[in-house]
């Protein structure tokens, strides 16, 4: 039977809300596993780690076929880093030949070379590649790590030299699970201090009640970059969502983490000191998903992707 463009639109519409709600139960049902799971973690590991004065971090860099940033950003800011507990880890979302020779270049026993085994099916729409980013190789990297703390980098961002230490030294103080700090962003050639968001603010807003934070009245949690996000090992049963980009709202996959965390209660604190130097791609003029939506040649745009 051939259906009319009414009858058409009927069925899209009924086929988006089935998977809506297919998103919602898999939000729902990990979050009641993530509660017991963070439960147990806390009452067996939570006292041992905040007594430790220099533990180890783990810092994840996840990669993918942007070697040049890689050694010119990234890595060269882990390996100066003024605390020096630490073990590296940068992961390619695949087999890289040019990351692990960039890899190779640096001489520090504290650095590996992961990637993420297998075929990895991307999206044919590259704004659905950007909204899932890293969680691939953050999920791989995290299951490898060994560190009593984790700390993620994104490749085409820098460190400032102190970063982990003033992080790790406010986080045991304040007995803070997660820790973020201020960044410092270039747009359009203009230095800027940008600001934190709040986890109350309309920013995080889900108007369906679904995907957003499950506000407390009076609650003003601050939350930096993810890329100033340090957090105790004993989180690195909660992953990074691939299926992300098909909720309705807090798509992009580092708004889900920090979301999703707030909501198990994790105690959130914000550190107001530059943790991170920010910096554009070469060609292109701005950070995050406003480079993503004006990009011609790397992306199409916000309006050709299917929401659900």
């Amino acid at each position: 039977m051939k259906l009319n463009l009414r009858q058409k639109a009927a069925v899209t519409r009924l086929a988006r809300r089935l998977r809506t709600n297919s998103v919602l139960w898999k939000y729902c049902g990990r979050h009641r596993i993530d509660l017991a799971r963070l439960a147990v973690s806390r009452k067996l590991c939570e006292r041992s780690v905040f007594e430790l004065d220099t533990p180890l971090i783990s810092v994840i860099i996840p990669t993918w076929r942007r070697s040049d940033l890689l050694s010119s950003r990234a890595l060269p800011s882990a390996v100066s880093q003024t605390y020096e507990n630490l073990e590296i880890l940068v992961v390619s979302d695949g087999q890289d030949q040019d990351a692990r020779q960039a890899v190779a270049r640096f001489s520090d026993a504290r650095i590996r070379y992961l990637e993420v085994p297998g075929n990895i099916k991307r999206s044919p729409d590259p704004f659905v590649n950007w909204l899932i980013g890293p969680a691939r190789a953050m999920n791989f990297g995290t299951r490898l790590c060994r560190g009593q703390w984790i700390a993620k980098l994104d490749e085409d961002d820098e460190w400032t030299a102190h970063s982990l230490s003033v992080r790790l030294r406010a986080a045991l103080e304040n007995c803070w699970e997660l820790v973020t700090g201020g960044s410092k962003a270039t747009e359009w050639g203009h230095e800027y201090d940008d600001p934190p968001l709040h986890m109350n603010s309309g920013y995080f807003a889900d108007s369906t009640g679904r995907f957003g934070p499950n506000r407390v009245a009076g609650d003003n949690v601050k939350v930096g970059s993810t890329n100033t996000a340090l957090y105790v090992g004993y989180l690195r049963f909660f992953t990074w969502d691939k299926d992300c980009w098909r909720k309705s709202h807090n798509r992009n996959n580092d708004l889900d983490f920090l979301v999703r965390l707030y909501n198990l209660k994790v105690r959130f604190g914000y550190l107001d000191e530059t943790c991170v130097i920010r910096k554009p791609r070469p060609g292109h003029e701005t950070l995050g998903s406003s480079a993503a939506l004006n990009s011609p040649n790397t992306y199409r745009g916000e309006a050709d992707v299917k929401r659900f």
